[in-house]
């Protein structure tokens, strides 16, 4: 007879971020199922549902395709529910911007080089117009670096 895994606090909270998550940007088992498939890290629909019922364990690459498929942070899904509020309004240091648009700039842009593509077409994804602030920061910010490079090789 096969026994479920033990969950821990922090595997609960992923459960429920993940559960509560998913109900809130209106994405389907099967449709978040598809969506880990196409980032290479296939979890069936019933894995899903055993991740949300917290009868499966979650691994840290899991974890992170997870976050991707759904268009949050990891931190997201693995804080407790009641400080998900004060994580959303959290602000980076410097930039003073939303610390969950700064982990998906710099995730969206990681994914566009490791694919070989302009970081400039992440904007064909964006869902937001904050997040369509940054990429236009990022673009002045790689013509800047350009600009300079080339002054350098002369």
């Amino acid at each position: 007879m096969e026994t479920a895994p033990k969950v821990g606090d922090i595997g609960r909270n992923v459960a429920a971020n993940l559960r509560q998550t998913r109900a809130d940007i209106g994405v389907s088992v099967r449709a978040l199922s598809e969506r880990l498939k196409e980032l290479g890290q296939p979890i069936l629909p019933s894995g899903v549902t055993k991740i949300e019922q917290g009868m499966r364990r979650v691994d840290v690459d899991e974890l992170v395709a997870i976050a991707l498929a759904l268009r949050v942070s990891p931190t997201t899904l693995l804080i407790e529910p009641s400080m998900k509020q004060k994580v959303a309004l959290a602000r980076h240091p410097k930039s003073g911007a939303a610390a969950q648009t700064v982990w998906e700039l710099d995730t969206a842009v990681k994914r566009a080089r490791a694919a070989g593509n302009d970081p400039a077409v992440i904007e064909e994804t964006v869902q937001s117009a904050q997040f369509q602030y940054y990429v236009d920061q990022l673009r002045n910010l790689d013509a800047t670096k350009k600009g300079k490079s080339r002054g350098k090789r002369s």
